[in-house]
C-alpha cells in the first residue's frame, strides 16, 4: 500500500494599510453651504424690502 501525502495548499493574501480619507467631499459640501447662507440671505433681505429679487443676486454669490 503506497501512501500518498496531499499538502493543502495554503492562501495567504496581504491587506495594504488603509490611508486616512481625503474628506474632499465634506470640504465641498461646506464651502458650498458656506455662500448659499449669505446669498439666501441677501435674497431674503432683497423680498422683504422691494418684494423682489436683487438684480446682482448671481454676481454676489460668485
Amino acid at each position: 500500500m503506497s501512501s500518498t501525502t496531499n499538502s493543502p495548499t495554503h492562501h495567504t493574501s496581504t491587506i495594504g494599510s488603509i490611508g486616512t480619507p481625503s474628506r474632499r467631499n465634506t470640504e465641498l459640501a461646506l464651502l458650498v453651504f458656506a455662500v448659499v447662507i449669505p446669498v439666501f440671505a441677501y435674497a431674503n433681505v432683497g423680498l422683504a424690502i422691494n418684494d423682489e429679487l436683487p438684480a446682482g443676486l448671481l454676481g454676489y454669490g460668485l
